[in-house]
């Protein structure tokens, strides 16, 4: 049974938050569109929004804690799902998958995938706030220029990126923050926009 898919998305879980809400519009989106075959890879699969992703898509638990010194083995898992699907892209959302993602993809002989980070907030704000600040710091610095893109969600981060870490402008692809269709209401008289 050929198990090879067109895009991966690498998050740690599928729990209420902004991030796991982007990936089940995309997830979603492109099952409606009947284009793309899709895999997502938790490093824990859990969480309330499992149940918003259709049954088609495949949902691959690495089975890895986010804390040192375990979370080490997060590229070598990462490596050998990449193997197994062989996608042909992979979206991994934050540092810690981006990178993971990054390194995964040297540890493999063929079947290398195109790696897209997609950088939801302000990277040196929330390392701030992080354990293993200059470490975290490095690895951003060395790896996020090895990517095919890095998607940022406004200009504050975009510089962040270019002035702190060095990341070539080329490599960067301005997404603003989206809000679903399907998660608002339009009233044109009012002009105004209330998300349910």
């Amino acid at each position: 049974m050929d198990e090879s898919v067109d895009i991966a998305i690498v998050y740690k879980d599928l729990g209420l938050g902004g991030v796991q809400r982007k990936i089940v519009d995309i997830v979603n989106e492109l099952q409606a569109r009947g284009e793309k075959e899709v895999c997502i890879f938790l490093t824990n699969r859990q969480g309330e929004f499992l149940r918003s992703i259709p049954e088609t898509t495949r949902i691959v638990d690495l089975n890895v804690p986010l804390r040192s010194p375990r979370v080490a083995t997060l590229p070598l898992k990462l490596a050998r799902a990449l193997t197994k699907y062989k996608p042909r892209v992979v979206l991994a959302m934050m540092d810690t998958f981006g990178c993971s993602a990054v390194l995964a993809r040297k540890l493999l002989t063929s079947d290398k995938p195109a790696i897209c980070i997609s950088q939801e907030i302000h990277a040196t704000g929330f390392f701030g706030k992080r354990p293993l600040l200059g470490i975290r710091k490095t690895l951003v610095r060395w790896l996020y220029p090895q990517a095919e893109m890095v998607f940022s969600v406004s200009n504050a981060v975009t510089e962040d990126l270019v002035q702190n870490y060095q990341i070539p402008k080329r490599k960067i692809k301005l997404l603003r923050n989206w809000v679903s269709m399907k998660t608002q209401k339009v009233s044109r008289s009012k002009k105004t926009i209330d998300i349910i």
